[in-house]
């Protein structure tokens, strides 16, 4: 039952109260000027009233009870059914709703909630109220903290919500305000503190959904910690969405010393102006994909740093500016970006192995190895209509293209060509009489393929040993 409802119940039972005091006046007037039995039809009127308590008794049922902590259950200090209202209902129909009150105690209210239901239970903060717990909250499996527009402040440096398996953060605002000495997490996961040594789905009945904005202090402290500190996974099933403001890290992950992982989990992150915006540390894989955008300021040195030596993420969208990384965009091992600026990290990453980024503008697909400083392109022509596939080199000023036409026919563009085998032709021998290859059209001595089909400004031309044809 919403508050509006409540509200609305307490009305009609106010109107029925009036209404029971009007009969009750009555009564008595008939029992003062009745001749017969005056103590019996007195016991008589008063019985029509059912024992309602009038006034007080209103006043002690139709408000909650007054502890920090308040179930959805309201007092009802008569025992009357009358008066009794039902539980507040709350998140998808849960009856089993605590209300924190404004300097009351969250951890209490989780407390009480995890152990009066077996089921789910939700906490829930009062509107623009701010907590100071003091020390870090634990919650609980299968509990759901709403915030409903309250905040927690953590103004000392502890952590702020290690979240359990199966529970759930909605719409929440932590707010750091140590002055810039915070060294703690807002947000924790860990494997090795969290009731079944692991999270997610495919094991347990659920995995974890945090929706938050963590706003933090300059270079001070870290967002969300995931930490599989028991190398038994986080992994498919749990759920994050994240706006991280001024953090140290923003995100910090831990793989595990042990060969964990975290694997799969869905994350859309806002991030802006951390010290490093990812950072992922351990001996075993991230393998995530990311949905984000990620904007650096004066203070940012990195983006994504993968310390692990394994598989590493790939984040599909922006890393804006990648000039205002102090250090490099992106450090470590592969690392996968897909975005329409990941270009902009051409020249701005440690070239560690395997980097790589993808982006799409209109009708044209880049690649870009960031280690070889190379970018891959298709595209469609927009004049002829043909599809075509090329490279451009280093400098960014040279593009080769293959020509692939509607009628089916391949052609080369401009300074296009195409090599069936890795190396250079022109150091093949022949093999014999015959052999067909495809070469390069610098193919020009007897060193070349015995016979060879080269491009040569927008033609095909047939190589044999030295000769070219047509002449």
């Amino acid at each position: 039952m919403t508050e509006r409802q409540i509200q609305e119940r307490l009305g009609a039972l106010e109107n029925r109260i009036e209404t029971l005091e009007a009969e009750n006046q009555a009564l008595m007037e008939m029992v003062e000027s009745d001749d017969g039995s005056p103590d019996a039809t007195r016991r008589q009127a008063l019985g029509l009233l059912g024992g309602v308590g009038l006034g007080g008794g209103l006043a002690a049922s139709s408000r909650p009870a007054t502890a920090a902590s308040t179930s959805g259950q309201w007092e009802d200090t008569d025992n009357d059914d009358l008066l009794e209202l039902p539980n507040h209902a709350g998140i998808d129909g849960v009856n089993n709703v605590h209300i924190v009150e404004p300097g009351g105690s969250i951890q209490a209210a989780i407390d009480e909630a995890a152990g009066a239901n077996d089921g789910h239970a939700v906490v829930r903060l009062f509107p623009g109220t701010g907590y100071n717990e003091g020390s870090e909250i634990h919650l609980r499996p299968q509990v759901t903290l709403d915030f409903n527009g309250g905040f927690l402040k953590l103004g000392s440096d502890h952590n702020g919500i290690f979240v359990d398996n199966g529970a759930q953060i909605h719409d929440a605002t932590i707010k750091i305000t140590t002055n810039g000495s915070y060294t703690s997490s807002a947000v924790v996961l860990d494997t090795s503190r969290a009731e079944h040594g692991t999270y997610g789905v495919t094991r347990y009945r659920s995995g974890v959904h945090v929706e938050a904005t963590i706003e933090g202090e300059r270079k001070s402290g870290r967002g969300l910690e995931l930490n599989d500190a028991a190398s038994n996974g986080i992994q498919i099933g749990n759920r994050f969405d994240l706006s991280i403001v001024a953090c140290d890290t923003a995100v910090y992950a831990h793989t595990g010393d042990n060969n964990g992982y975290i694997n799969g989990i869905e994350a859309y992150f806002a991030i802006v102006n951390p010290r490093i915006g990812l950072d992922i540390k351990g001996t075993g894989e991230f393998n995530c994909e990311l949905n984000g955008a990620m904007q650096p300021l004066n203070e940012t040195e990195i983006g994504i740093r993968n310390a692990t030596g394994r598989l590493g993420p790939t984040w599909y969208g922006q890393l804006w500016d990648s000039w205002r990384f102090t250090k490099n965009a992106l450090v470590g091992e592969q690392i996968t970006v897909i975005g329409s600026t990941c270009r902009s990290l051409k020249g701005n990453t440690d070239g560690s192995h395997q980097q790589m980024g993808m982006s799409f503008r209109g009708s044209r697909i880049n690649m870009y190895d960031y280690e070889s400083d190379t970018r891959w392109i298709l595209d469609n022509n927009k004049k002829s209509n043909d599809f075509r596939i090329g490279a451009v080199d280093g400098s960014g000023n040279t593009e080769r293209y293959l020509r692939i036409k509607q009628n089916g026919k391949i052609t080369p563009a401009k300074d296009g060509w195409l090599q069936i085998y890795p190396e250079d032709l022109r150091y093949r021998k022949p093999r014999g009489a015959g052999e067909i290859a495809v070469a390069n059209n610098s193919a020009t001595d007897s060193s070349g393929p015995e016979l060879a089909i080269a491009g040569n400004g927008g033609n095909w031309n047939l190589w044999y040993g030295d000769k070219i044809y047509p002449e």
